[in-house]
């Protein structure tokens, strides 16, 4: 039965929110693997990112200053189409990471 005060149902379609990163990524209790996968899926499919945001300056300054320190690791997981071990070790991540890689790729191919 729906729910008659709720509207979600008849809300057009907003491509501002619609998040790069997949769930599990954002809810990582691991901040640093969280910040690394967010990074890298925002990478991997940046041809889909409109914006990004963050509540206060700080939040997007500790990004930028992230990817600037680990670059080179970033570059090496989307050139490789792997997900360092060492570094995202939360399983539910890798899973979902790996399933947003396959979608890249075919991507990829298409264009």
């Amino acid at each position: 039965m729906k729910n008659p005060f709720c509207y979600a149902d008849a809300r057009p379609f907003d491509p501002y929110n619609v998040y790069t990163s997949p769930t599990a990524a954002i809810l990582c209790p691991n901040p640093f693997q969280s910040m690394y996968v967010q990074m890298l899926c925002g990478l991997l499919l940046s041809d889909d990112v409109l914006y990004i945001g963050a509540l206060f300056a700080s939040g997007l300054l500790r990004a930028l200053r992230f990817l600037r320190l680990h670059w080179p690791q970033l570059c090496h997981d989307l050139s490789t189409r792997t997900l360092n071990q060492a570094v995202v070790t939360d399983p539910s991540v890798r899973e979902a990471v790996g399933e947003l890689q396959i979608k890249g790729t075919a991507k990829q191919q298409q264009d």
